[in-house]
C-alpha cells in the first residue's frame, strides 16, 4: 500500500488539517511534506511524435491533474533520454517512468506505477496488477509498442 492509498483510506490527513491539536497539526505537515517529496520524484518519459502515444498521455495528464508528476517529452528534448541512461529510440518505443522509489519502470510497468501513485487511478493498478493479468498486459503492450514504433518510423514521425 502506498502513502496516497493509506491517507485516503484513513482520512487522517483531512482531520489533522483542521485540528487545533499541535501534535496532529505537526503530523499533518509531515505527511504533506512526504507526499510532496514523493510526488516530486515521479517522472514520466514519453514520445509526443507518435500520435497514439501523445493522445494517450494527454488523456492521462487530464485524469491525473491532482497528481504531481513531471511529464518529459523526449521528442521535444532528446537529451531527456540521457537522464534515465536509455537509448532515445527505446524511449520512443516504450513509456518510461521513474517511480516513487527512484526505480525505472518501462512499458506496462510504467503505466502500473503511474496508476499506483494517483488516488483516482489506483483501481487500475489493483486490477491490472494482478499477477496473471499483469503478465498478459505486459505481453500485449510489448507487441503493440513494437508495432506502433515501426508504424511511426514508416510514417517518418521523427
Amino acid at each position: 500500500m502506498n502513502i496516497f492509498e493509506h491517507l485516503i483510506r484513513t482520512r487522517k490527513w483531512r482531520n489533522a488539517a483542521q485540528t487545533t491539536n499541535r501534535e496532529q497539526k505537526i503530523a499533518y505537515l509531515q505527511i504533506k511534506q512526504t507526499i510532496m517529496h514523493i510526488q516530486s520524484k515521479l517522472k514520466v518519459y514519453y514520445n509526443s511524435a507518435c500520435p497514439v502515444c501523445k493522445a494517450g498521455i494527454e488523456t492521462q495528464m487530464q485524469k491525473m491533474s491532482v497528481c504531481e508528476m513531471q511529464w518529459n517529452d523526449v521528442h521535444k528534448d532528446n537529451r531527456l533520454a540521457a537522464e534515465i541512461s536509455t537509448d532515445l529510440e527505446f524511449v520512443r518505443e516504450r513509456l518510461h517512468m521513474i517511480d516513487e522509489n527512484g526505480d525505472l519502470q518501462i512499458g506496462f510497468d510504467a503505466f502500473l506505477a503511474i496508476w499506483r501513485n494517483c488516488p483516482k487511478e489506483i483501481w487500475k493498478y489493483k486490477v491490472f496488477g494482478l499477477p496473471l493479468l499483469k503478465q498478459i498486459c505486459r505481453f500485449v503492450y510489448n507487441i503493440f509498442a513494437v508495432a506502433l514504433y515501426r508504424w511511426n518510423k514508416w510514417k517518418k514521425h521523427w
